[in-house]
């Protein structure tokens, strides 16, 4: 077996945010760009490149089979990093684990109820060797945010599947996991004052992050989540609903709500929530046909409010409507 030269470039130097991108020569002439992936690396459910003289490339998502047995060299060319992992500073990473670690970073000028408060996050290879890392965790609750009072904040996105591949990150490059992450999406945050923010999951937990609120006006769906949070039954949660406005209806302005208990969710205990800026017939996608068409509950200084619910849930919350008209302070 030919023997594969790790040929580094001239005047490269491995320094902290270092990116690297390979170039496999091969016999054929051909010059080839990604990242080699040993077997050890694959997932236990991957059945191909499994030859003793075989390897993966890995380049732009896709992976591609190599003898070998083929390669001449393998040339790493070093790239200075760019864009949001300049903003890495030496003295803020969090711990280090399994050779990863990982840097919040604050991105807006100033934190103030109602608007967005962004975020960066970034993650640094610290060990020897290239690495497999996948993002698809990220979609979901990645922080843990405590409020002025001590208490943790409310994360408000429903559950929802992802789809997404393994990717590379070489010894000492910087990654951009996130950019500009607004966590008004994800969370409930209603009060002025001192919060604490950090990444806790995944490969390393980062720093902490203390950062000031300043009061503003809050979201729609916020208010709603906080008022109707003492009501709703236990082992559920409220979060916003992801239509945006009811399904074969005219356009109108209104902030959806919806509700997941759980395993009860698969069995048809979801509710739709609505709060509308004018009185209209409202009604939901009947294909999904567990769920109701919405009914009109009332009025408060906020909006116009509409509920549908499936009968699953009704047996587990059966004063739904009493329970909302009270909790929002509802009139006709």
């Amino acid at each position: 077996m030919t023997r594969i030269i790790f040929m580094m470039v001239i005047g490269v130097l491995v320094c902290a945010g270092s990116v690297f991108a390979d170039k496999i020569y091969l016999k054929s002439g051909k010059v080839l760009e990604g990242k080699l992936r040993e077997k050890k690396e694959l997932m236990p459910w991957d059945d191909w490149c499994t030859g003793e003289d075989q390897v993966e490339l890995w380049h732009n998502h896709s992976g591609q089979c190599l003898n070998r047995s083929e390669i001449v060299k393998i040339e790493k060319e070093y790239k200075k990093p760019e864009g949001v992992a300049l903003l890495a500073k030496d003295d803020h990473w969090g711990e280090e684990s399994d050779g990863y670690r990982t840097q919040l970073i604050p991105a807006s000028d100033e934190y103030v109820i109602g608007r967005p408060m962004l975020f960066h996050l970034l993650m640094q290879n610290v060990s020897d060797e290239v690495k497999w890392y996948d993002d698809q965790g990220l979609a979901h609750p990645p922080f843990n945010i405590i409020g002025p009072d001590g208490e943790k904040i409310i994360h408000k996105v429903g559950p929802f599947q992802t789809l997404g591949a393994e990717e590379p990150i070489d010894t000492d490059e910087i990654v951009v996991l996130m950019e500009n992450r607004d966590i008004t999406e994800e969370y409930v945050i209603t009060k002025p004052g001192i919060y604490r923010i950090e990444f806790p999951y995944g490969w390393a937990s980062s720093n902490v992050v203390e950062f000031e609120v300043k009061p503003g006006q809050l979201k729609k769906e916020d208010v709603l989540i906080t008022s109707l949070s003492d009501v709703i039954p236990d082992k559920c949660y409220l979060y916003k609903g992801w239509k945006i406005s009811p399904a074969g209806r005219q356009e109108i302005k209104a902030v959806p709500l919806a509700i997941y208990c759980g395993k009860i969710h698969h069995m048809g205990g979801e509710m739709l929530l609505w709060q509308s800026d004018k009185t209209v017939d409202i009604s939901v996608d009947k294909e999904n046909e567990n769920i109701e068409v919405s009914e009109y509950l009332g009025k408060n200084d906020s909006g116009h409010i509409y509920v549908s619910s499936s009968e699953k849930l009704r047996g587990i919350w059966p004063n739904i409507k009493e329970d909302i008209i009270k909790a929002l302070k509802l009139k006709k």
